[in-house]
């Protein structure tokens, strides 16, 4: 994604230190659509940083793709980011995409993937533009540092600061079953580690509860009760 300068969002390949409110880990739907939530239902002091391996805000594999032969699985009329504005995606769809697009048109996920990208730019644009910076780079680590706030190491040696993060991370690879008869010598041993441990403190957010409220959620958290929440993709 292109920076911007100004009053517009920036990208940042290597960030000073800087601390926020909210760090979420990963852009894709999930992650951006939870950023572009925290921006409406939060007052002028409360900051947040998106960190994404990638440039595209909102694609993440769902709506990466480029092929128009890729359609979503549920209609314009319920594809909406904003729950209270339940129209927003098919008035956008009309005006972006195709003006004859109908509420049960099914349309390509590209689409669906650039209207993602605007939400994020669309908010900032509009009256909040030193609240949202978005970083093209790669989390390697995350620890709680000595006066509570959590550390986010970068894989450009970069680090970020944060009170409260998401963890965004989207849909883990798939795992070798362990199937009746079959020993552990037999299963692979190069499978991706599908999870982490840490001993900071985690809360639990579905994707499926609305994102209104998952983002006063992870607003209202306070730092002794939690500091990472994860959004399942």
């Amino acid at each position: 994604m292109p920076g911007y300068k100004g009053s517009r969002m920036e990208t940042w390949r290597n960030p000073p230190a800087r601390k926020y409110s909210v760090a979420v880990i990963g852009g894709g739907f999930s992650g951006a659509t939870l950023a572009a939530e925290l921006l409406r239902h939060t007052g002028p002091s409360f900051s947040i940083v998106v960190i994404e391996r990638t440039g595209l805000p909102g694609r993440g594999l769902a709506y990466g793709t480029e092929s128009n032969a890729h359609l979503l699985n549920v209609a314009a009329k319920d594809m909406s980011a904003f729950p209270d504005d339940p129209e927003h995606f098919l008035r956008w769809a009309k005006s972006n995409f195709d003006c004859e697009t109908q509420p049960g048109s099914f349309l390509p996920r590209r689409v669906y993937g650039r209207y993602l990208g605007t939400l994020l730019s669309d908010t900032v644009l509009s009256d909040l533009p030193t609240r949202l910076q978005w970083i093209r780079d790669e989390a390697r680590a995350i620890s709680q540092v000595g006066n509570g706030e959590i550390e986010i190491q970068l894989r450009s040696g970069a680090r970020v600061l944060a009170d409260k993060v998401v963890l965004a991370l989207g849909n883990f690879p798939a795992s070798d079953p362990c199937l009746p008869g079959r020993d552990a010598a037999s299963r692979p041993h190069d499978l991706p580690q599908r999870y982490f441990s840490s001993r900071a403190p985690a809360a639990r957010i579905h994707r499926n509860n609305p994102l209104p409220f998952a983002a006063r959620a992870v607003a209202s958290l306070s730092p002794d009760a939690c500091s990472l929440a994860g959004v399942l993709e």
